[in-house]
């Protein structure tokens, strides 16, 4: 039985934002920050990237507006949509969980699927604390230019 992958607003999520890490300019105020992320144009307008660090692992990842779900390649994925990208390796991280659920999901543009699992995701200063992510076992061929 596969699930979907689980939303969740940064509102609710535990985070820690680092304000010495980064240069990137936060709020002052002691009720709010204002976290600026630095995207990559790609495509005239059609899609957006940007850098996000999964445990101590550098990834640049699609920002799709149209869906909530994070997920990044895993090591064992060997599919043509996997090769000459970065893949994830569980190992390498120190704060990496196990969830071992299993997924899958369907865009206009091709389909993933994989398990879920719980790392430490930063992105710019701001950085969610075991948030739950899928790990692809496999990515469909259309993605391989993104």
């Amino acid at each position: 039985m596969y699930t979907k992958l689980k939303r969740i607003s940064i509102s609710n999520a535990k985070t820690s934002i680092d304000e010495t890490s980064s240069d990137i300019p936060t709020s002052e105020s002691n009720t709010s920050s204002q976290v600026t992320v630095a995207i990559t144009d790609i495509k005239n307008d059609e899609d957006y990237y940007t850098s996000i660090i999964v445990g101590n692992q550098e990834f640049c990842v699609l920002l799709d507006t149209g869906s909530s779900n994070l997920w990044i390649p895993n090591n064992n994925c060997t599919d043509y949509g996997c090769q000459n990208v970065r893949r994830f390796n569980s190992s390498q991280s120190p704060t990496f969980k196990p969830e071992d659920n299993k997924w899958e999901i369907l865009y206009g543009s091709g389909f993933a699927f994989g398990i879920t699992e719980k790392d430490n995701i930063q992105i710019a200063n701001l950085t969610a604390i075991e948030q739950i992510f899928g790990l692809a076992d496999f990515v469909d061929d259309n993605f391989k230019d993104l």
